[in-house]
């Protein structure tokens, strides 16, 4: 785990042993960007069970890439702020929420 203030590689990576992103839980001292991050791939992977989509549905929808939108939902990238609003603005939902002001 990194230090302080610096951010993981990856938003999985705050993951408590043995579960799973997004259903999982994260570790007690998971930094807010972390939750930010595990509840924008549960808003999104809502959106693609509630829509039916699968991940080139939703690349042609919101203009995202296939390999971005597979990163957000898996937890490999923290998503960046282009690419959560390209997707907010195809699916007409809004994703970022305020998860890390807590």
């Amino acid at each position: 785990m990194p230090s302080r203030g610096r951010l993981s590689a990856h938003p999985v990576d705050y993951l408590a042993n043995g579960e799973l992103w997004p259903h999982g839980e994260l570790v007690a001292d998971a930094p807010p960007e972390a939750r930010l991050a595990l509840a924008v791939a549960r808003r999104l992977e809502a959106q693609f069970v509630k829509r039916g989509l699968s991940l080139r549905d939703a690349e042609r929808v919101t203009g995202a890439s296939v390999s971005a939108l597979s990163n957000i939902l898996h937890g490999n990238s923290w998503g960046d702020l282009p690419t959560i609003a390209r997707i907010e603005r195809g699916l007409s939902v809004p994703l970022w929420g305020p998860e890390h002001l807590r």
